[in-house]
């Protein structure tokens, strides 16, 4: 599974976690993969999770994290520069790339209709 993937989905994973623990009879499987899952990012992500959440707490983000801003299935704004309409975007991936010595990021989009 994608490590960015992980990270996304890992409010919803400690949140499943939570309501399955409720539950009797327990998902003995299903809670151990939430555990693991949520384990990875706290460990192998620790250091990203943390400076992701300094920064948005402040408002702030640096270039390499804005990957993390951007969930897939996330609904954006964007204003077109050639029609001047406003318009609803749906994220559907991000992706860093080189052009010439700039490194730029790139959203994938949708329109949303």
């Amino acid at each position: 599974m994608d490590p960015e993937h992980l990270f996304h989905s890992y409010g919803s994973l400690k949140a499943r976690l939570s309501k399955e623990k409720s539950k009797y009879p327990r998902d003995k499987e299903l809670v151990s993969d939430l555990m693991a899952a949520i384990g990875y990012v706290e460990k192998d992500m620790s250091s990203t999770l943390e400076h992701f959440t300094t920064l948005t707490q402040a408002g702030e983000i640096n270039f390499s994290l804005l990957w993390a801003l951007f969930k897939p299935n996330t609904i954006v704004f964007s204003r077109h520069v050639s029609t001047e309409q406003d318009r609803l975007l749906i994220v559907r991936k991000t992706e860093y790339q080189w052009i010439g010595h700039d490194e730029i990021f790139i959203l994938y989009c949708d329109i949303r209709s």
